[in-house]
C-alpha cells in the first residue's frame, strides 16, 4: 500500500474523555479510510489518553518526553507524517463526516495551498454565561481567514509544499502559532481560503476559569509573536472588538436565543472573562525576556 494522501494531526493532553468521539468521527469520514492516516501526539497527559489512543486501530501515537506545547507536538507529527496534505484538528473536536472531503475540495477546486474550515461551537442545552461569551468572542473562522489572514488549527489543512518551503509551526509559542504560521505562509506567496462546508464541532468553555485561562494564553501568544497594543494586529482591537451585541449572529448560529438583557450581560462578562485576562497575559509576557520561538 502506498503512502496516504492526507495526514490528520492531533495534539493531546489529558484528552481521554474526548478521544473516543474524535476517533469515531474520523472513522465516519466519507473520504476513504486507507487514504488518510491519523497521528496523535501526547504532550504530557496524566490521564489515560495514551492508552485509549494506542488501543484504537489505525492511529499512530507519538509522545514528547516532557510537555512542550501543542505547536511542538504538531511539529513532531509533521516530521513523522507521510501524506501530501496535512489536516489539523484538536482532541476535543468532532469533524463532520465530509470534513476531509471538503478540505481537499477546497485545496483542489479553488487552487489553494491552505484551507481553513468552519469551527462550529456547540453550546450545552442550558448554557452558562462563560459559554455564551466564548461563542460571542471567539472562533469566527471565516472572519479570521477573510479579514486577518489566518485559520485556527482546530480546522486547518495545508499542502506539504507549504511546510517544506516555510518550515513548521513556531514550537515555542503558547498560543497564536496558527496565526504566525498562516501569515508566514501567505507572505511567502501561498494562498489561504475559507471553506464553510468543512466543519468541525468544538465545545465551549463552560466555566469562567477555563475561559480566563484560554484568553490569558492567547494574550501570551500575541506578545510572543510581537503584536503591538493597537493597529490591525494589535492585542486591544482583538480583545475589545467583539461584544455580546456584535456577537449576536454567532450566538444565534450556535443555537442561543438571547434577548437584549442577556446580550448586555454577555457584553459585560466578556470584558471580565476575556478582555482582562487576555491583556494580563499580553502584559505579563511583554515584561519577560525570552528567546524568540523556535521554528
Amino acid at each position: 500500500m502506498g503512502a496516504p494522501r492526507v495526514s490528520v494531526v492531533v495534539p493531546m493532553r489529558d484528552a481521554g474523555a474526548s478521544l473516543p468521539e474524535l476517533f469515531d468521527a474520523l472513522d465516519a469520514q466519507t473520504f476513504e479510510r486507507d487514504r488518510f492516516e491519523v497521528l496523535v501526539v501526547d504532550d504530557g497527559s496524566r490521564d489515560d489518553s495514551v492508552e485509549i489512543a494506542r488501543a484504537r486501530p489505525g492511529v499512530t501515537v507519538l509522545a514528547h518526553p516532557r510537555p512542550a506545547g501543542s505547536y511542538a507536538a504538531r511539529n513532531l507529527a509533521i516530521r513523522q507524517a507521510r501524506g501530501e496534505i496535512f489536516a489539523f484538528t484538536d482532541a476535543d473536536c468532532r469533524p463532520e463526516p465530509d470534513w476531509l472531503t471538503a478540505l481537499l475540495d477546497g485545496l483542489d477546486r479553488l487552487g489553494a495551498d491552505l484551507v481553513g474550515g468552519r469551527v462550529a461551537l456547540s453550546l450545552p442545552d442550558r448554557p452558562r454565561l462563560p459559554a455564551l461569551v466564548d461563542v460571542a468572542r471567539h472562533w469566527d473562522q471565516e472572519r479570521f481567514v477573510r479579514l486577518q489572514g489566518f485559520a485556527v488549527t482546530a480546522n486547518l489543512a495545508c499542502r506539504r509544499e507549504v511546510i517544506e518551503r516555510i518550515g513548521t509551526f513556531a514550537g515555542g509559542l503558547r498560543s497564536d502559532g496558527d496565526r504566525e504560521f498562516c501569515v508566514r505562509a501567505t507572505t511567502a506567496g501561498f494562498r489561504l481560503v475559507y471553506c464553510g462546508s468543512a466543519v468541525v464541532a468544538h465545545p465551549t468553555r463552560d466555566r469562567a476559569v477555563e475561559l480566563m485561562r484560554k484568553t490569558y494564553r492567547h494574550g501570551v501568544g500575541r506578545a510572543q509573536t510581537g503584536a503591538g497594543l493597537w493597529g490591525p494586529g494589535g492585542i486591544l482591537p482583538m480583545l475589545i472588538g467583539r461584544s455580546g451585541l456584535n456577537g449576536e449572529p454567532m450566538l444565534r448560529a450556535a443555537g442561543a436565543q438571547p434577548g437584549t438583557a442577556r446580550l448586555l450581560a454577555v457584553d459585560a462578562a466578556g470584558y471580565a472573562l476575556a478582555a482582562a485576562p487576555g491583556l494580563a497575559g499580553y502584559l505579563a509576557e511583554r515584561t519577560r525576556k525570552r528567546p524568540p520561538p523556535s521554528i
